[in-house]
């Protein structure tokens, strides 16, 4: 740079700054989609017979921090429990019973805090 004139370093230095400040705008772009692709906070879980339970997505999410945890048994889009329900690739509440009881009795066995273990304790009347 020693060489260069006045002009021509502070284009240089324009040119960084501008990539600088598109690698940043894309970074935060790129946080902002994928806390969009999570899903929502809350959600509302129908059941059939019982009350739709209210199930705090964002707070497993966090706590679990992967998403195969539950994802596994079913797809990440809405409705997918019911769609594989209804192709009779999934039995009802299999995966409240494998999946999230299952998980919040290992966790309290485990002395760790947990989620609810009864039926009652997510679908209130």
């Amino acid at each position: 740079m020693a060489g260069m004139n006045r002009h021509m370093r502070k284009i240089i230095l324009i040119l960084i700054g501008s990539a600088v400040v598109t690698v940043i705008g894309s970074a935060a772009l790129s946080a902002a989609q994928a806390q969009a692709d999570k899903g929502a906070a809350m959600m509302q879980l129908e059941s059939g017979r019982l009350p739709a339970a209210t199930f705090p997505h964002r707070l497993h999410q966090e706590k679990l921090d992967d998403c195969n945890a539950c994802h596994s048994m079913f797809p990440q889009k809405r409705g997918a429990i019911k769609e594989l329900q209804a192709q009779g690739k999934l039995k009802k509440q299999e995966v409240m019973n494998k999946n999230c009881i299952a998980c919040h009795k290992e966790s309290k066995m485990a002395g760790k805090s947990s989620g609810p273990v009864s039926c009652m304790d997510c679908h209130a009347r």
